[in-house]
């Protein structure tokens, strides 16, 4: 494969990976950034992969990130282009990154575009008010895949448990599903004010948002989400559903306290999640037919 040639020439890496979300993208990067930054071999990375796309071939990470050290490409640059994640070798699927190599290789190479972060800005200064908040991240729709599904009354009590014990009145909710954030809202009694973006697109049934079944598509979509995990990390402390959108929050934020709602089942047991935890994926049980 075009990694592993030993060669200084700068190298252009597009992803095309349908069905695989935007922060599971930022792995298979961060794993890239890795493995080449130990070969001191320049490269370019493009995202094409529909999900995000608004155009065609539309490089949606460009309008996310900032690429600091991007290197200018010629006819001698190698070009790779991956279709499908089992033709991405293994130091690229998150498998074998750690906070210390996101911090020296992503973190370093990648910077959220100014439009964003002045969108974070905006947000936290008109909500949070100077005041400390808990960031809520429940992850419902198709999540049930890969972890435990929490029922609303027991993010509610750990919400208020949480609350508590950190001394927050103000909770920022970040959720892909409609009825979770109105559950919230119409509680009686829950002694906090809840904050969310108001225009993002939250699914009303177990469909995905990152599949392509949201109003938002596209770049938005992506953008919504990038600004999510921004302001999660903008958090006094994090409670959280297994979710790499979250997870990512605790990188760019990586002494924020994380609580977990659930566990994940072992085909779930993803980069970062599985390095902000010390409890081990639990066993799935088998479904088992009706006669």
């Amino acid at each position: 494969m075009l990694l592993y040639q030993r060669t200084d020439r700068p190298i252009e890496v597009t992803l095309d990976l349908p069905g695989l979300g935007l922060f599971a993208h930022l792995n298979v990067i961060a794993g890239m950034t890795m493995r080449l930054g130990r070969r001191n071999r320049p490269f370019r990375v493009r995202c094409v992969t529909p999900n995000y796309a608004v155009t065609g071939n539309e490089d949606w990470f460009a309008t996310l990130f900032d690429h600091t050290a991007a290197p200018a490409l010629d006819g001698q640059s190698s070009r790779l282009h991956i279709r499908r994640q089992a033709h991405m070798p293994t130091a690229w699927r998150g498998e074998m990154l750690s906070r210390l190599s996101v911090e020296n290789g992503f973190l370093r190479q990648f910077r959220v575009a100014r439009r964003w972060q002045e969108e974070v800005d905006r947000f936290v200064a008109a909500h949070f008010q100077g005041e400390p908040t808990l960031g809520l991240h429940y992850r419902g729709t198709d999540k049930s895949l890969e972890a435990e599904r929490v029922d609303y009354s027991v993010v509610i009590s750990r919400l208020r448990d949480c609350c508590d014990r950190h001394g927050l009145q103000r909770v920022f909710v970040a959720t892909d599903e409609h009825a979770f954030l109105e559950t919230l809202r119409s509680t009686p009694d829950l002694p906090v004010d809840i904050v969310a973006q108001s225009h993002v697109a939250r699914s009303t049934g177990s469909k995905p948002m990152h599949l392509g079944h949201a109003p938002r598509k596209g770049s938005h979509a992506a953008a919504d989400a990038l600004v999510d995990c921004l302001i999660l990390a903008r958090c006094a402390a994090l409670l959280k559903t297994w979710s790499a959108l979250s997870g990512w929050s605790a990188l760019f934020a990586p002494r924020i306290p994380v609580e977990f709602l659930n566990r994940t089942h072992p085909q779930g047991w993803f980069f970062p999640d599985n390095i902000l935890t010390n409890e081990p994926p639990t066993p799935r049980v088998p479904l088992t037919r009706r006669p």
